[in-house]
C-alpha cells in the first residue's frame, strides 16, 4: 500500500493541544469498572468529565466512588456518574447503552471502547479437552491456534474487535450529522479504542489476542483515515499494565519472576490513563505509554525477517524457562 503523505496538511490532520477540554464532556468508557478502565474515570474524573461507566460488573461502585469523592474533581458538580452494567459480547446491549446515554444526555462526546479480555490458558485447555475441537497440539503446546476452540475464538474476537464496530457504527451518523447548517469540526466525537502492543508486536504463545488486537489497530487506522476529517481517533497500545487483567491471566503466575520478556516495564494503569488524556489534548493518534514499544515496531519494520525470527528465539528461550520453573 502506498503513502501519499507530501507533509502537506490535510482536512483530517488531527488537532492541536489547546482545543480539546474535557470539562462537561460526557464520556463513555467501556471496561470501566476495573483496571485501564477505572484508571480512566477516575482521569476524566478530576477533568471535570461527565462519566458513564460501562462493564459486566464493578462499573456502579467504581461510579459510587467517583460520586462520593467530589475531591477528585477539578471543583463541585451536582452531576453523578453513571454506571450501565452491559455484556459488549451482545450487540443489542451494546446498541441499547448507546441510545440510552444519548437519550438522557443528547450525546456523547468521547467513547472510549476500553472492554477486553484475553482467553486463561487452563480454560482454553479443559475445553479443547472435552472432546469438542480437541485439536493436537503436538510440540507446540503453546499455540493458541490449536489451544482455542472454535467458540472461544468467536467470543474473544466479538469482545475484542466486534464490540468497538458496533459502537462506532452506532455513534458515527451523530458525530457526522452535519444538518442544520451548524455543521461540525474534528473533536465533536472522539473514539479511543485500546489495543495492546501485541496488535502490532504480536503476543508469543497467545495467538487470539495477539490477532484480536491487531485488528483493532487496523480498525483503528481505518477510522482515522476515512473519518478523521469529522472523528478524533486515538489507538491505545500498551505493553503490560499492572491490573488483575494483566496478572491473573496474561502473566503465567509460575513463571513471573523469570519471564522478564513479559514483565519489562510493567505499568500501573494510572499512568497509561494520563499518557491517554495527554494524547487526546495533543492529537496524537498512537498513545504509546510504553516508549519502547516504537522502537520494536521500527526495528520489525526495518527487518522483518531478522525480526520473525529474534521473536522465534525469544519464544524458545521463554519455553525454556518456563519448563525450568515447573519443574522445580
Amino acid at each position: 500500500m502506498l503513502s501519499d503523505d507530501d507533509g502537506t496538511p490535510s482536512p483530517s490532520t488531527l488537532r492541536s493541544s489547546s482545543t480539546v477540554r474535557f470539562r462537561d464532556k460526557i464520556v463513555v468508557i467501556t471496561g470501566g469498572g476495573s483496571g485501564i478502565g477505572k484508571s480512566l474515570a477516575h482521569a476524566f474524573a478530576r477533568e471535570g468529565a461527565r462519566l458513564v461507566l460501562v462493564d459486566l460488573k464493578n462499573s456502579h461502585t467504581v461510579a459510587r466512588d467517583l460520586n462520593s469523592l467530589r475531591d477528585d474533581c477539578d471543583d463541585s458538580t451536582s452531576f453523578h456518574h453513571l454506571a450501565f452494567t452491559c455484556d459488549v459480547t451482545n450487540p443489542r446491549q451494546i446498541r441499547h447503552m448507546i441510545q440510552q446515554v444519548k437519550t438522557k444526555y443528547g450525546k456523547i462526546d468521547i467513547y472510549c471502547s476500553n472492554a477486553g479480555i484475553i482467553l486463561p490458558r487452563d480454560d482454553a485447555d479443559t475445553i479443547n479437552n472435552s472432546g469438542n475441537n480437541n485439536y493436537h497440539h503436538g510440540s507446540n503446546d503453546d499455540d493458541s491456534i490449536a489451544r482455542h476452540s472454535d467458540s472461544q475464538w468467536t467470543k474473544i474476537l466479538q469482545i475484542n474487535l466486534l464490540s468497538h464496530i458496533i459502537a462506532f457504527r452506532e455513534l458515527l451518523p451523530d458525530w457526522e450529522d452535519k444538518e442544520g447548517g451548524v455543521g461540525k469540526k474534528k473533536g465533536d466525537g472522539i473514539m479511543v479504542l485500546t489495543a495492546s502492543a501485541a496488535g502490532l508486536l504480536t503476543q508469543i504463545g497467545d495467538a487470539s489476542y495477539g490477532v484480536s488486537k491487531a485488528a483493532v489497530v487496523s480498525l483503528a487506522e481505518h477510522i482515522a483515515i476515512t473519518h478523521g476529517s469529522t472523528v478524533q481517533v486515538h489507538c491505545l497500545a500498551p505493553q503490560a499494565v499492572d491490573t488483575p487483567f494483566i496478572v491473573d491471566q496474561l502473566l503465567n503466575k509460575e513463571t513471573t519472576n523469570s519471564n522478564s520478556a513479559m514483565t519489562d516495564g510493567i505499568l500501573s494503569p494510572d499512568v497509561v490513563a494520563e499518557c491517554t488524556l495527554q494524547a487526546i489534548k495533543d492529537g496524537s493518534f498512537w498513545i504509546f505509554p510504553h516508549r519502547r514499544v516504537q522502537e520494536y515496531v521500527h526495528r520489525k519494520a526495518t527487518d522483518h525477517t531478522r525480526w520473525l525470527r529474534g521473536m522465534q528465539k525469544l519464544r524458545f528461550n521463554l519455553k525454556n524457562q518456563q519448563q525450568h520453573v515447573s519443574k522445580l
